[in-house]
């Protein structure tokens, strides 16, 4: 007998499969990151398919399954209309989501992630769009809220090579080392990296920054840390992300418009 179980969830992708069903990698805040399958859902007259969208906090009643756990149930709670209104924080949200794809695995349980995932929506839903270099800040925050989260914390408090203190100048950030070098730990390929960098390193590391405090920092080196940590990611994967072709698209199109 199939046994029965609701939990809340944010849907992180989905996959066609057969005629009318449909495969959902969703994250859960006590049961982690679960793969469910949803019968039917691709119809017209499926009760679910209204309340199976990304970008949203859904209340799931599920049944276990032989191979996949099925959805019998969905309800939306919370969703954040914006975020599919506003074609940027689509995007956003859409990287955010592949981002915590890639770097948990099926049956990865940490409630932090999951709250940090639905606070970070909550965020960008209210906060002004429009803005790229808002919208890259936001990004790097949640980025390394979940990569020191998740084990992945760069190395910015001290050489990540030979551990001692990092001087004021000259110092580069290497993503094969796990974090910002000293001159004489320099290696090929690590990017230069200023005081003024390693500072909001920091600042991103320990807290979540709202709009509202975004306004003074540098612009150089929100620049050089947005670049830095699109190489560790790639790094740290072991990939492209599929999303960020779709980021770089949608910022093309704003600099036109």
């Amino acid at each position: 007998m199939n046994k029965l179980y609701q939990t809340d969830a944010i849907i992180l992708r989905r996959k066609n499969i057969g005629e009318a069903d449909r495969i959902f990698d969703v994250y859960t805040p006590n049961l982690g990151r679960l793969r469910l399958k949803a019968k039917g859902v691709r119809r017209i007259k499926s009760k679910l398919a209204g309340h199976l969208e990304m970008m949203a906090v859904i209340e799931l009643g599920i049944a276990t399954g032989r191979q996949l756990d099925v959805i019998t149930s969905a309800r939306n709670k919370k969703i954040f209309a914006d975020l599919s209104a506003n074609l940027q924080k689509t995007s956003l949200a859409f990287f955010i989501c592949e981002l915590v794809f890639y770097l948990t695995e099926e049956g990865h349980r940490d409630t932090r992630l999951y709250r940090l995932l639905e606070f970070s929506f909550s965020i960008l839903n209210d906060s002004p769009a429009g803005e790229r270099r808002y919208s890259r800040l936001f990004l790097d925050n949640v980025e390394l809220q979940m990569l020191s989260l998740l084990g992945f914390r760069p190395e910015v408090a001290k050489c990540a090579r030979c551990g001692q203190a990092l001087s004021l100048l000259k110092n580069k950030f290497s993503s094969a080392q796990g974090g910002i070098i000293c001159e004489k730990c320099t290696v090929p390929g690590a990017i230069p990296v200023t005081p003024e960098v390693i500072k909001l390193f920091r600042l991103l590391l320990d807290r979540q920054i709202r709009p509202g405090q975004w306004a003074n920092l540098p612009q150089a080196a929100v620049t050089t840390l947005h670049r830095v940590l699109r190489d560790f990611i790639a790094y740290t994967l072991e990939r492209q992300m599929k999303t960020e072709r779709f980021l770089e698209l949608v910022e093309r199109q704003e600099k036109i418009v």
